[in-house]
């Protein structure tokens, strides 16, 4: 059994990753929803999030010197939890 954390940061994972999904791709936002459900992406559908995620971890989660941002260490974050699911 999952614990009450564990199902809570999924939950706010899924959040974060159909708001990014929504702004860069709405075209994968049925995809990005159905993460957490009875019947995840398949390997391809998640690849394709994976790309949507790096598109976002390079605009707006790197700074001047190409580290990550506080912002993109949850996007890095986000990345390995989609690899997990």
């Amino acid at each position: 059994m999952k614990s009450n954390s564990r199902i809570r940061k999924a939950q706010d994972y899924s959040r974060l990753l159909i708001g990014i999904v929504q702004r860069r791709r709405p075209e994968l936002l049925a995809v990005a929803e159905r993460v957490n459900s009875s019947t995840p992406p398949d390997n391809h559908e998640r690849d394709a999030l994976g790309e949507v995620l790096l598109e976002e971890l390079t605009a707006q989660g790197l700074d001047a010197s190409d580290e990550p941002t506080g912002y993109g260490l949850v996007v890095e974050e986000l990345l390995d939890w989609l690899r997990t699911v």
